[in-house]
């Protein structure tokens, strides 16, 4: 064969390639390829759970779900403006509040025994002590009364904190243990 023809014969094959690909790729979709979804992160492993306090009677607290995640900074204020009442609580404790609205749960993420529960309604339930378990008790300035009680299920001690807000009649209880519920306690404040 001629020089002069394999050259042409290239030429043509290579114009041949570049028509062939124009074609493909007009109908080409990029969308028609399906990718593995990738594999679940831990998150999505480990569902996040929900607790139910076993320290106030369901009436009170029925359901809890979660509200919202972890505060920033050492100490964060609790207000409840319906109620008339703040107190401070420590920055990593994660906030829940029931579905009915009329409770809040402060939880340690780290030891799920650390925490703190507050309600307000007109009139709460008392659990049924024996007197010498209950003793007065001031907060904000108000005499207050406290049950010194136990969980059912496990025996761990808590206390209950039952207050009457001074100008609007509520009932308060403030439900925990240990040295981070003393604090919520001596930071109890009302407000008008």
């Amino acid at each position: 064969m001629a020089k002069g023809t394999v050259i042409f014969l290239f030429i043509l094959s290579g114009i041949a390639f570049l028509l062939i690909g124009f074609n493909w790729g007009k109908k080409y979709n990029p969308n028609s390829f399906v990718l593995p979804e990738p594999s679940p992160t831990p998150d999505k492993l480990n569902p996040t759970l929900t607790p139910t306090p076993s320290f106030l009677p369901e009436e009170v607290l029925p359901t809890i779900a979660s509200e919202s995640g972890k505060t920033t900074g050492s100490k964060s204020t609790y207000t409840d403006k319906k109620c008339g009442f703040s107190f401070s609580y420590p920055g990593s404790y994660l906030k829940q509040k029931s579905t009915n609205g009329q409770s809040s749960i402060f939880t340690n993420p780290d030891n799920e025994a650390e925490m703190i529960a507050v309600a307000c309604e007109q009139t709460l339930p008392k659990p049924p002590l024996a007197q010498e378990k209950i003793a007065n008790i001031k907060i904000g300035g108000i005499m207050g009364k406290i049950y010194h009680d136990q969980n059912a299920k496990d025996g761990t001690p808590r206390d209950e904190v039952f207050v009457t807000h001074p100008t609007n009649g509520m009932e308060i209880i403030i439900a925990g243990y240990g040295k981070t519920y003393q604090a919520a306690l001596s930071s109890f404040k009302f407000m008008k």
